[in-house]
């Protein structure tokens, strides 16, 4: 499993961490890039989030939300509309919330008291 991240150049990479993944390993290579991404946050700090490629289900994309982070990468399955972490900052405060494909919006309370996400749910 390999973490890494592109530099002012395009075609340019640095390699950020490497595990190796043992045959039948617990938690196969979700629980490898986890743990990379653990210690890779905690390192920096200015780190948003990742992406990955279709990996990561709804435990691990919790995981890395539960932790202020955002993860991109392809939904595997419908899913239940869910409250998710809050992105506050000194500046903001953004109620954010996952739909049925696992698109993450943001609450918006109307005027009318109803709740809508914005941008709107998938259709």
């Amino acid at each position: 499993m390999l973490l890494s991240s592109r530099t002012d150049a395009y075609t340019s990479h640095v390699v950020l961490d490497v595990r190796y993944q043992p045959p039948r390993h617990e938690g196969g290579e979700g629980s490898l890039a986890l743990t990379g991404l653990r210690r890779l946050f905690g390192k920096a700090p200015g780190c948003l989030g990742v992406t990955w490629d279709g990996l990561f289900r709804g435990v691990h994309r919790a995981a890395i939300a539960d932790k202020g982070h955002l993860a991109i990468n392809k939904q595997q399955a419908p899913s239940t509309p869910a409250a998710s972490t809050p992105y506050t900052t000194d500046k903001c405060h953004h109620d954010l919330w996952t739909t049925e494909r696992g698109r993450v919006t943001e609450r918006h309370i109307t005027d009318g008291g109803t709740t809508t996400p914005r941008p709107p749910a998938d259709p």
